[in-house]
């Protein structure tokens, strides 16, 4: 009910109810903060009381935003929870020096832009994945830039997230977009760009639809690109919208997309570098740790599943090498299918001949998530353009490459081997591990070989 707060549950993963909106901006962000790593670290409330001088009551009391916590609690915290606790007092001071601000009211309506009615907000985020596991230094990295950068005018904060496919980009980015809404009062925007599918889609087209969300009728739409653009900055002038933008072909697609006002922010995911875009913060998503693959498979199976068969369990994540979307779609296969046993899962994925068949189930497929991102390299009819380049680079006796190797195996100087990785590096099917050492992934690899009739790899 409006303005009642509680703390429901004083467990380690504890439901918290919206924040009051007698807080300032600052405060907020300090409150959310402490949450997510009380949460993170497995504290409880009695835990936390125990570990500092402090009750149950007062932590109560501060991690339910009802009063403002101390510099010595929040240095208990810091220690209790094992972290560096001068970004918290940054917060903290901040939180100090700025008066509460009427932005955050939970009135859970806002008005209809263009006009003086009221609308419903805007929340057209994706409902994020239940059992998200890991990237915790990710997610607090792509939380700051869309929560904590203070630009100058008409500088919106973009948070870029690419990687290969099924490495977790929109996965991490609904997670943070979900987690962060509550900074973004007037709601949030979603768009798939679809830049990954036959026919990315047309700016101008995605423009439409976000002016149709923003409560634009649709004979006012513009029909040019230019002044569709610039319907969606004056629409956004002065709000509180986040923005996430899924699956990005490029930066032409991205930029006439984006607002300029610096109370919005901006999500993208995308499986190129897109240093290009604007600037903002870049993040990479990789393999899982061996640690973090492991959890996000317990998750999904159940830890006494694994710890009956580990040698079976440990054959599973090898054969998955650390992509979230195959040790998903291999611990959804085995929940399905408990009667199969760890081991007999395991001996499946062993052999290369099915291991990309066995890493499919419903409309999740690590084929043809690899496919994809192949079929956006360049061809140019030549024997070494990009989208020829990756079978002779799987044919290498090792993953492991120098441009030497590279060369070599392209059959040209290392200068036009390096221009033809660059390229095959931004779309996410080679890793550059160090300069002028390169790293295919073993399921990039195996997909690249079957491409090219490899036989030793793909048998």
């Amino acid at each position: 009910m409006p303005g009642r707060w509680e703390l429901i549950g004083s467990g380690v993963q504890t439901r918290w109810s919206p924040l009051p909106s007698l807080l300032n901006d600052e405060a907020r962000l300090l409150v959310h903060e402490l949450r997510t790593l009380k949460d993170s670290t497995g504290l409880s409330l009695a835990d936390l009381s125990a570990r500092t001088h402090y009750s149950r009551s007062s932590w109560e009391r501060w991690l339910n935003g009802k009063r403002l916590i101390t510099a010595q609690a929040l240095t208990s915290f810091a220690e209790a929870a094992g972290v560096d606790g001068a970004r918290l007092a940054g917060l903290l001071n901040e939180a100090r020096s700025e008066p509460a601000t009427a932005a955050f009211s939970e009135r859970g309506v806002a008005m209809s832009l263009g006009s003086a009615r009221l609308a419903p907000r805007i929340a057209q985020i994706p409902a994020g994945i239940a059992d998200f596991t890991g990237r915790q230094a990710q997610v607090r990295a792509v939380t700051d830039a869309v929560t904590g950068q203070r630009l100058g005018p008409g500088q919106v904060p973009v948070a870029i997230i690419s990687g290969a496919s099924g490495t977790g980009k929109t996965a991490l980015a609904t997670h943070v977009a979900h987690h962060a809404a509550w900074r973004f009062p007037d709601g949030a925007l979603y768009a798939d760009l679809r830049g990954t599918a036959p026919d990315p889609r047309d700016p101008a087209d995605v423009l439409a639809d976000l002016l149709l969300g923003l409560g634009e009728p649709a004979e006012r739409i513009a029909p040019s690109l230019d002044a569709r653009s610039a319907r969606l900055r004056s629409l956004l002038h002065d709000r509180r919208i986040l923005m996430l933008l899924d699956d990005a072909r490029d930066a032409a697609q991205v930029r006439p997309l984006l607002p300029a006002g610096a109370a919005c922010a901006v999500l993208v995911t995308s499986r190129q570098r897109t240093a290009d875009l604007v600037p903002g913060l870049h993040v990479e998503l990789g393999p899982m740790p061996d640690p973090e693959a492991r959890t996000l498979l317990e998750t999904i199976v159940g830890p006494a599943l694994l710890a009956a068969e580990p040698a079976a369990a440990e054959g599973i994540l090898a054969a998955c090498a650390g992509l979230p979307l195959a040790v998903r779609i291999a611990g959804a296969r085995l929940a399905m299918r408990p009667a199969w046993g760890v081991g007999w899962l395991a001996s499946r994925l062993a052999d290369p001949r099915r291991l990309l068949d066995e890493l499919t189930l419903g409309d999740l497929s690590v084929r043809d998530g690899l496919r994809a991102s192949f079929a956006q390299l360049p061809d140019d009819g030549s024997p070494i353009s990009p989208r020829h380049a990756l079978p002779l680079l799987a044919s290498a006796p090792s993953p492991d490459l120098s441009l030497a190797d590279a060369a070599a195996l392209l059959g040209v100087r290392e200068s036009a081997a390096e221009r033809l990785l660059d390229t095959v590096i931004d779309a996410h099917l080679v890793d550059e591990t160090a300069p002028g050492r390169y790293r295919l992934h073993s399921l990039t690899r195996l997909y690249a070989a079957q491409l090219g009739g490899i036989a030793e790899l793909a048998a």
